[in-house]
């Protein structure tokens, strides 16, 4: 679905995902926080739906408990898969003895990840305009990331744009706004600092048309 200049702009934004917008554990201040931040820049109304350690089982509990409805006043902005990646991380250690198998090893692990990406998709299009929608890569300028770890978030990334672009959605594309080592927090180096929080706040800001407030 997908609003005309006629419609309403939307008046509400919610966020859904995990730690990368619920990072009060790993900044110093309540003013630290992607909430925080979005309070200050984004002149909607805002609430936090996202929850650190969630995975896109954990949000499709949430967003299945939502009405299911299109409410044009109603806007979006989901981050989730790192924590899909980092449970499946374990197997990038097995030991192979072809990188072939390495990659039919984690087929199961990625078509999983695909089945549960569409499912969180098709469960927030219920419920939010495809316009007024957007979704987030996972982000891989974490200070000292392994080779290999920044190789597997690519599929785990090829996924969330691939998924998202077949259905219309706008991507956030948190690997470039997040590409500084200053975008991640000193207390948990693959979470985001405030500086993070703050870009991460602008760059859904901008995706939406928003002017600052």
């Amino acid at each position: 679905m997908q609003t005309t200049t006629n419609d309403p702009q939307p008046t509400h934004l919610t966020f859904f995902g995990d730690s990368i917008f619920d990072n009060r554990p790993y900044v110093y201040s309540d003013e630290e926080t992607v909430g925080a931040w979005a309070s200050r820049e984004i002149p909607r109304a805002t609430s936090m739906r996202a929850v650190d350690g969630h995975t896109t089982e954990n949000l499709l509990k949430i967003l299945t408990a939502l009405p299911e409805k299109v409410d044009p006043s109603e806007s979006a902005v989901i981050s989730i898969g790192g924590n899909d990646a980092l449970q499946a991380q374990g197997i990038l250690y097995q030991p192979t003895t072809a990188v072939g198998l390495a990659f039919r090893e984690l087929q199961p692990v990625l078509q999983a990840f695909r089945a549960n990406y569409i499912r969180v998709l098709e469960e927030a299009l219920k419920r939010f305009a495809v316009s007024n929608l957007r979704v987030c890569t996972i982000y891989n300028g974490v200070p000292d990331l392994p080779a290999e770890s920044r190789t597997a978030l690519g599929l785990f990334n090829d996924i969330i744009t691939e998924e998202a672009g077949l259905r219309g959605i706008k991507v956030i594309d948190l690997r470039i706004v997040c590409a500084k080592p200053e975008c991640y927090s000193e207390i948990s180096p693959i979470e985001p600092s405030d500086h993070g929080a703050e870009q991460i706040t602008l760059a859904v800001r901008d995706s939406f048309g928003l002017k600052a407030a």
